[in-house]
């Protein structure tokens, strides 16, 4: 493993939403919690597995796109990926997002 993690490496496709890491899910969804935005205990478990369902994969993605809408937070999760991206010695990456439709860039 110690070799695996020293040679450089290069991702083509990583997606910022399913990048983000549980602690930080768990951190945001919480607040989003206190405030009444949604109902942390309907996400809290899931956040915390590691071995999850499809249908849980998408319940994460329901919430990462509740969270995932203002501009310090997307920051934070960018900084924080390209962290852990560094972390496994990568070299570079090519990291995308999907913008929903429902979107008001005006």
């Amino acid at each position: 493993m110690e070799w695996w993690l020293s040679i450089p490496k290069v991702e083509l496709h990583a997606h910022l939403n399913g990048s983000i890491r549980n602690s930080t899910l768990l951190e945001l969804a919480r607040e989003l919690g206190e405030k009444g935005t949604i109902v942390f205990s309907d996400f809290e478990h899931v956040i915390r597995k590691n071995d999850r369902t499809l249908c849980e994969v998408f319940k994460l993605f329901d919430l990462i796109h509740v969270v995932t809408t203002d501009h310090k937070t997307i920051t934070r999760i960018t900084k924080e990926v390209v962290e852990d991206f560094a972390a496994e010695n990568v070299v570079y990456l090519e990291l995308r997002t999907t913008l929903l439709q429902h979107y008001d860039f005006a």
